[in-house]
Parts: structure tokens; C-alpha cells; sequence
């Protein structure tokens, strides 16, 4: 209830606030079993997702796929008790992506294969060169935890550092094939003691880290790119809550619940204000 309530907020529009605290509503006909929420909220999360890689509006989308993401991991909690397996990284191959960058001394095969979505603006690259650097230190960090984690949690950190590997790949040759220049490889990354004392606790705050990076290129790209980006955002709030960390309500976008807007009461119509607070509209 609090998870869907903070993000009806999130998506009401100024127009459709109220400037009063939202009066809870009375039962609504018969209530759902516990099998039954966890299977129309993994619909509903399913169905945001989707809608996230069609709309024209960038910070829409980033919205639609937080709340996407959010949705299917409390659907999972309720179905299994504990997050299910986290879903595979959708790799994309450098082969049928986009066509090769033109050779200075060659003209392009005329049979080159194409990428259907266009590719991305100045904004939407120097989105995916972040989240390049964000992999690339996940990765760092992995290889790093992998001899200090405990032999429960070794096989989940391996699958998620292949994980990781991919999504560096994935990123890398996006930027190639669109002939943008791919961030400059650090040698390394600093290891706090924190993280030698708690490697898995680390992780998850690393993971829960990269959300940020996915929700800009989201909001920043369109086409192909941006529906990886979604596949990589649900994938990597999975990874975070399975290492113990919270993504939020709204993973990839950071909000403050105070400064959103309220709902309309439960006998009210969107937009207009109760008795006791008749004058101007927020």
C-alpha cells in the first residue's frame, strides 16, 4: 500500500493535487488474496516497463520504468517470500546493431546491417559513457570481493560479476558502433576498509550506485538503447535488493516523498479541494 501510494503521487499531475493530506479509502469490494497482488502487481510492473521504452517523454519513462522495476520486486517478495533470480542481462551483438563507424579509406559495405533506433544524441552518449564507468568500477569491485566473500555468496557474486562484464561490453560497443569514442579505462578504484570488513554489504550499495547511471540514460535516449537500458535497470535493482540494499520506491530516481504532491480524498474529484480548504490550487 505504501509503495503504490508514493507512486500514484509520483505520477499525479500539479493540476490533479489536492492541499491537504489524502484521507485513506474505505474497502473497495472484496479484497485480493496474496497470490492474487503478487500477480496483478507483476502485470502491472511488466506493463510500466514496457510503456517505458515507447514514450515520447524521457523523464516519463525513467518514472514508468522505476516504478516498473519497483512493482515486479514486490511481487517477487510476496510470491517466494524473497526476491526470485535475477533476471539475465539482455546482451546485445556488435554484429547486428548498428552499422560500422566509415573507414577514412574505404567506403561502407553497402550490406552493412542497421540498427532501427537512431542513434543517440550528444546527451544520450554521455549518458551510456557513464554507465560505462559505473560497470567498469562494478566490475573492479567484484573481482576484489570475490576472495573475501563468504562460500554461500561466492556463486550469486560470479554470476553477477559475468553479469557486469556484459553490461561493460554492451555499453562499449553501443558507443563504438555509433562511432563515439569510449571512456578512457582507470586503472583501478578505491577500496575503502568498509568494504574489506563487509564486501557483500558494499555490493549492494555499489549496485544500488549504478541505478542513477541507468534512470539519465533512460530518460536521455530512445529506440534500442533505451529499452537495454530499462532490461539493465530491473536487472541491477534485483542484484542490489539480493546484496541487501534498498533501491527505493523509484529505483533510478532519486525523489524526496515530502515534496510530492498529495492524493485527492477518497469522495473528492482530482483537482478540486475539500470543503475545508476552498481558495487557490497548488
Amino acid at each position: 500500500m505504501t509503495l503504490l501510494t508514493l507512486q500514484a503521487r509520483a505520477l499525479l499531475l500539479p493540476e490533479e493535487a489536492v492541499p491537504r493530506p489524502a484521507t485513506p479509502a474505505g474497502p473497495q469490494g472484496a479484497a485480493l488474496s496474496v497470490p492474487d497482488l503478487a500477480r496483478d502487481l507483476a502485470a502491472s510492473g511488466t506493463r510500466r516497463l514496457q510503456d517505458a521504452t515507447t514514450t515520447d517523454d524521457g523523464g516519463l519513462a525513467r518514472l514508468l520504468a522505476g516504478i516498473g522495476a519497483a512493482q515486479l520486486l514486490a511481487a517477487e517478495r510476496l510470491q517466494a517470500g524473497t526476491v526470485a533470480a535475477t533476471p539475465p542481462v539482455r546482451s546485445v551483438p556488435a554484429s547486428t546493431t548498428a552499422t560500422p563507424c566509415p573507414s577514412p579509406k574505404a567506403a561502407p559495405a553497402a550490406s552493412a546491417p542497421t540498427e532501427p533506433a537512431t542513434a543517440p544524441s550528444p546527451d544520450a552518449a554521455a549518458a551510456l559513457s557513464a554507465v560505462v564507468q559505473a560497470e567498469r568500477e562494478a566490475v573492479y569491485a567484484y573481482e576484489a570481493a570475490m576472495p573475501r566473500l563468504a562460500p554461500g555468496a561466492a556463486g550469486p557474486a560470479s554470476a553477477f560479476l559475468g553479469s557486469h562484464r556484459t553490461l561493460v561490453r554492451d555499453a562499449e560497443n553501443r558507443l563504438l558502433l555509433h562511432c563515439r569514442a569510449t571512456p578512457i579505462q582507470q586503472p583501478g578504484y578505491a577500496i575503502d576498509a568498509d568494504f574489506l570488513q563487509s564486501p557483500a554489504g558494499r555490493l549492494g550499495r555499489l549496485e544500488a550506485g549504478t541505478l542513477g547511471a541507468y534512470g539519465d540514460l533512460i530518460a536521455l535516449s530512445e529506440g534500442g538503447i533505451r529499452e537495454w537500458a530499462v532490461s539493465s535497470l530491473r536487472a541491477a535493482a534485483a542484484r542490489a535488493v539480493q546484496w541487501g540494499a534498498d533501491p527505493g520506491p523509484l529505483p533510478g530516481l532519486a525523489i524526496d516523498p515530502a515534496q510530492l504532491p498529495e492524493l485527492p480524498g477518497p469522495s473528492e474529484p482530482a483537482g478540486q479541494p475539500g470543503p475545508a480548504t476552498q481558495g487557490p490550487q497548488r
